[in-house]
């Protein structure tokens, strides 16, 4: 025998809902603006320069020794000049308007290619083919020619520093001026050490630039604000091979004192 299961009907629960009597409307008030809160930009960092750093810049003697030696030998000792600065360039104070030797060196940043050693531009005309050594002088140079890569020629002055891309006034000063120089290595180097052999100034320098100062390129009496960057050598990378970093500039001071005059 099957059991059958009755359903027993569920009883409906009725819901009783009371009213709620309506409040009485409040008063409306003054309504308060709230002040636009500024929102201020965050300044985005400045990214620093892929390119060489500066080694070393600035004014050596003509037979490679560092200034301020006293000795005959080429500084055996300590040399006795003390840095001078204004703000934070370093000034080289010559008696000679032929100076001594233009030294720049430089080195990679870790990570980035190889220090660039052009020194003449590929192209003798546009204003954007530059040589590597990028060096300027606030002051003219030199009593001769201003026309581009003439060893005797005046160096063109370019009085408010600036590697304005594109600038052909620019450019043709860089390439007059980096033309002059030798590009050394540390074996070669046109300093001494204070035993008078080669050697670089600065243990990680990888490149040396040096120019003789003489006599038709001399620098004015008083001070000449000297600029330079270095542009590094990148390996080519596709059709349009890849483009070059530049470094950070440093600058010096060449200051020449007059010459003494001579007694009755």
């Amino acid at each position: 025998m099957t059991a059958t299961l009755t359903l027993v009907p569920t009883a409906t629960r009725t819901q009783t809902f009371t009213r709620t009597p309506s409040s009485t409307p409040s008063a409306t008030g003054t309504r308060t603006t709230t002040p636009t809160r500024t929102v201020t930009p965050t300044r985005t960092p400045t990214p620093p320069q892929a390119g060489p750093r500066i080694g070393f810049f600035g004014i050596y003697r003509p037979d490679g020794c560092a200034l301020g030696c006293q000795e005959a030998a080429c500084c055996s000792g300590t040399p006795t000049a003390t840095p001078e600065f204004v703000g934070n360039v370093r000034v080289f104070t010559v008696r000679d308007e032929r100076a001594g030797i233009i030294v720049v060196e430089g080195f990679p940043k870790p990570g980035s290619p190889s220090v660039g050693t052009s020194l003449v531009a590929q192209s003798a005309t546009s204003p954007y083919d530059r040589p590597d050594l990028q060096i300027q002088s606030n002051n003219k140079l030199g009593p001769g020619s201003t026309a581009s890569c003439v060893i005797n020629g005046i160096i063109p002055a370019i009085p408010t520093p600036a590697f304005t891309d594109g600038d052909a006034a620019i450019t043709n000063a860089l390439k007059v001026f980096a033309c002059r120089f030798a590009t050394q290595v540390p074996s070669t180097a046109c300093t001494r050490d204070p035993f008078g052999n080669p050697s670089i100034v600065n243990p990680l320098s990888t490149a040396q630039f040096c120019d003789a100062v003489d006599t038709l390129q001399r620098f004015p009496v008083g001070d000449t604000l000297l600029t330079v960057q270095l542009r590094d050598d990148p390996p080519p990378a596709g059709p349009g091979g890849a483009s070059p970093n530049f470094g950070p500039t440093a600058q010096i001071i060449v200051r020449v004192l007059p010459s003494p005059t001579p007694g009755p």
